[in-house]
């Protein structure tokens, strides 16, 4: 099932709002924006750059 909701992310099919990004250490930040449910989309924590994803 997430193979098919990545691939109807990448043929633009599925539209996930995206209302702010954070670097990962500024998780708090997210979090605390996140509890009143008020940003108007997801949140995306993004990894350091320079280090391989796992």
């Amino acid at each position: 099932m997430l193979q098919e909701f990545a691939r109807l992310a990448g043929a633009g099919v599925l539209v996930v709002p995206v209302a702010r990004t954070y670097p990962l250490d500024r998780i708090r930040e997210a979090a605390a924006l996140s509890q009143p449910r008020r940003p108007g989309g997801k949140l995306v924590l993004v990894p350091p750059t320079g280090r391989s994803e796992r």
